[in-house]
């Protein structure tokens, strides 16, 4: 190489000057150094400081989907699924005449369309054909509403159909589309999109400016093993998902320092892009290239080393400077170039990185396809041995594969890096001229003379090297070599995949896509705890929860609400911080009306659009009542109501309309407000409570106070009456004192005859005469004196059976007598009305 030629030159009667300046293009002096050589640290700086940051392509993808007044110049590399940047668009009548910049170069091709996360489907006219009407998409919502032209480069003007419609006319909208409009050679998508119906048109566009993705084979690079690829026509280059090409490429091709040829190490990256097309095996049998990418290059402001890291990270490789030449070094194992059996001065050596440097753990970000290129984290990679050399002291690292797309090729180059970091030991020295036919990058063995080689001998690698020539030989030898060498092993390139390669769990993914996915179900709970209680006023609120969307960039989560039956309502926003110890989302609303049914819903916002509402219809305040039980008394309804455990509940009030009449908007309050404990089980009535039977057992269980005549019997709780004579059956009562009693009988049964309910006295006095089997009530008003027995006459050919004798003195605020259906109602603090519960038919005697 360069010390051969310069030798053989010499031998051939040239002065030394003359022989360095046809080798090396510079003239000699009395010492000439030649053209250093080091490994460039771009790649190393993959690994992030300690911590994760954003990585690197989420935050740019993300930050292409924001339109401005100058898109950056971006390139896609491999297969990937990118965003594209909005141009100010025309809208004419209801359709919108939409444009998204993808990439500043051609790309491949074929490709899948998604606006807002959803899948178009497209249909019909070739997406490529600008003379035509376009790919119309067929799927709901976007059926008959999207027409989507794909230019892939070589589009000479936007779409006819743009221009047709949307077209510049001087003095009009400076939106509207010209035919000088090209951007030819780069990647656009062109839409036609159709507001439609209100009834969808949140749904089909839930974003002001639709988000656009697409997915494919994007930009062709030049190959230089294919001697059909001109280096300068890129219309003879090809797809390639090889990271080293796309390497080449960037720097090539940058925009604002890009490299000629001359200044390449072009057989470094061809050698390059032969390890990364080698087939590497899978623990599930299958195969996989071992090193591909999958991202976007983004030329917006960045330093070249800072744009190199991720494209370089994705293949684990390194660039080397060596002769003012950019070579590459790529992640495999490599031969030793030369072995240096001497270190002529000046030897230094250190077994131990500084602190700063160590690295014993190792997390990756990367963007598997599997998730539609979401950003994900392997599980941490603790390096073998090295916290336990470190001391216990861990030290953790991100390392961002962002442009990596497959699990196990994240896995290996997670092992390389961590391997790599752990080469600790570092020899300095001045070495023999013969290490001038090895470069930076470069392998060498040492073999060093004792004691030295005791300390050191192995395989190294250059780090850098300083070459220089001193033709008086000052320094007693006249090639210097200083280098800066790192130990180096093979093994740091070893993959097994039956050991090495880890299973890797995906969450279920669409790659259709829908949106941004809904969150969960929403539940509502109220009651104590809930409620606002200043300690004079109590304002009742709904907690409602629901499990967060799954989708990645949500921010937020909108509200409404409604009463059933309104319109829905704004009720604010919930950050996605706002979890419980559960890991739901929650949020509280105030009712807007306490004694009403509400809705609710919510859903989910991203920076890209919106998921579906989620709804939960039909939810109270929770302070809805149980009746237990509803039966007659004395001139009254009894109720038993377990009242709901919240302050929000006060008691209840009761309803009743007229038998038959099951409507609650036509009852009438028959008792005011009734204050019950909250929680707790309790006895309320409507009407005087006060009166009470005056006959004992009149259920029949104990026949010892009644007096059966002639054909009546008391067993199994009723009292019977066979046909033969006309008799009473009645109980002594003492003489209550009133003049007006009420009454009730329950004829059981019976074939024939009558019953009729007496009293007697200084007088017998009977009333109504009942021939049917019913609940009858009725009434004394002018009973006679000195009452002395109550009960009941059947006649001669009475054959049944009857119970339920009540017998008791009217009181002032009685009901009134007859059947009727009730309602109780529970009440708020605010005397606010909850749901009724009924209607319980009821005959009040």
């Amino acid at each position: 190489m360069g010390i051969g030629t310069l030798v053989a030159l010499v031998a051939n009667g040239a002065s030394v000057g003359a022989a360095l300046t046809a080798t090396y293009g510079v003239a000699g002096s009395l010492a000439i150094r030649f053209a250093a050589g080091a490994i460039l640290s771009t790649a190393a700086n993959a690994l992030a400081s300690r911590g994760q940051g954003q990585p690197q392509q989420q935050q740019l993808k993300r930050d292409l989907a924001f339109p401005t007044s100058r898109p950056p110049k971006r390139v896609v590399y491999g297969r990937d699924r990118v965003l594209g940047t909005p141009v100010p668009w025309p809208v004419v009548g209801e359709f919108m005449y939409c444009a998204w910049i993808v990439s500043s170069r051609p790309s491949e091709g074929p490709f899948t369309i998604y606006l807002d996360n959803r899948e178009v489907e497209l249909g019909g006219a070739d997406p490529y054909d600008f003379q035509g009407n376009g790919a119309l998409g067929t799927n709901s919502p976007f059926a008959n509403h999207v027409r989507v032209w794909i230019q892939r480069g070589d589009q000479t003007q936007p779409p006819q159909t743009f221009l047709d419609e949307a077209g510049f006319t001087p003095g009009g909208d400076e939106k509207r589309w010209r035919a000088t409009d090209a951007a030819q050679g780069c990647t656009i998508v062109y839409a036609r999109l159709r507001a439609g119906g209100n009834e969808r048109r949140q749904e089909r566009w839930p974003s002001v400016i639709p988000r656009l993705e697409i997915e494919g084979n994007f930009t062709r690079v030049w190959d230089p093993r294919d001697g059909a690829q001109d280096a300068n026509d890129e219309s003879t280059w090809q797809w390639s998902e090889d990271p080293y090409l796309a390497a080449l490429d960037v720097l090539r091709r940058n925009p604002f320092r890009p490299y000629d040829d001359a200044n390449l190490v072009l057989d470094q990256f061809s050698d390059a892009a032969d390890i990364a097309d080698e087939v590497v095996s899978l623990k599930s049998g299958g195969s996989e290239r071992r090193y591909a990418i999958s991202g976007v290059v983004a030329y917006n402001g960045q330093e070249l080393e800072q744009i190199m890291q991720p494209v370089l990270a994705a293949g684990g490789a390194r660039l080397t400077r060596s002769g003012g030449r950019l070579g590459i070094i790529p992640a495999a194992p490599r031969t030793s170039a030369v072995t240096i059996t001497d270190a002529l001065e000046g030897l230094a050596f250190s077994r131990y990185r500084p602190d700063q440097e160590i690295v014993n753990e190792v997390r990756v970000v990367y963007s598997p396809r599997a998730r539609g290129y979401e950003p994900a984290e392997l599980t941490p990679y603790a390096i073998p041995g090295a916290l336990a050399q470190d001391g216990g002291q861990p030290s953790v690292q991100t390392l961002d594969l962002s442009m990596v797309s497959s699990d196990t090729q994240a896995q290996r180059l997670r092992k390389i890096f961590g391997a790599r970091a752990r080469q600790q030991t570092t020899a300095s020295f001045v070495a023999p001229p013969e290490t001038m036919e090895a470069v930076s990058g470069s392998v060498v063995t040492l073999d060093l003379p004792s004691p030295y080689g005791d300390q050191l001998d192995g395989l190294y690698e250059i780090e850098s090297m300083h070459p220089a020539l001193d033709p008086v030989g000052e320094q007693g030898f006249a090639m210097r070599c200083p280098v800066q060498l790192r130990s180096y092993s093979d093994t740091i390139y070893d993959w097994d995949p039956a050991t090495d390669e880890e299973d890797v769990f995906h969450p279920p993914y669409d790659g259709t896509r829908t949106g941004v996915a809904v969150p969960g179900a929403i539940s509502v709970t109220t009651g104590e705890g809930i409620d606002i209680d200043n300690g004079q006023t109590i304002t009742p609120r709904f907690r409602y929860e629901f499990q967060p969307s799954p989708s990645t960039g949500v921010d937020r989560y909108e509200t409404q609400a409604r009463l059933q039956g309104d319109e829905w309502a704004q009720a604010g926003f919930v950050s996605t911080d706002t979890v419980d110890g559960d890991g739901d989302v929650f949020g509280f609303l105030e009712a807007l009306s306490p004694n009403e049914l509400h809705d609710i819903r919510v859903r989910a916002l991203a920076p890209d659009g919106a998921s579906e509402w989620v709804e939960i219809l039909g939810v109270s305040l929770g302070f809805d009542i149980t009746v237990n039980t509803a039966q007659p008394g004395p001139g009254r309804a009894e109720f038993n109501v377990t009242a709901p455990a919240t302050n929000v509940f006060r008691g209840v009030r009761i309803y009743r309309t007229d038998a038959g009449d099951a409507d609650f908007g036509n009852a009438v309050l028959v008792a005011g407000i009734q204050d019950l404990p909250a929680g707790q089980t309790s006895d309320v009535a409507a009407g005087d409570t006060v009166a009470e039977n005056l006959l004992l057992n009149g259920d029949f269980d104990d026949a010892s106070v009644w007096n059966p005549n002639a054909d009546w019997t008391i067993a199994n709780g009723v009292a019977t009456k066979t046909p033969g004579d006309g008799s009473r059956l009645d109980q002594n009562l003492t003489d209550p004192g009133g003049v007006r009693f009420r009454y009730r009988i329950n004829r059981v049964s019976g074939t024939a005859g009558t019953v009729q309910f007496i009293v007697e006295g200084d007088t017998t006095q009977g009333d109504i005469v009942f021939s049917t089997n019913a609940v009858h009530v009725g009434d004394f008003q002018a009973a006679p004196t000195n009452i002395t027995q109550v009960g009941v006459f059947g006649s001669a050919d009475f054959d049944g059976s009857i119970d339920d004798l009540l017998f008791f003195e009217e009181l002032d605020g009685m009901l009134g007598q007859g059947e009727f259906n009730f309602w109780v109602v529970p009440v708020t603090q605010t005397l606010s009305e909850g749901a009724p519960q009924g209607p319980f038919p009821l005959i009040i005697p």
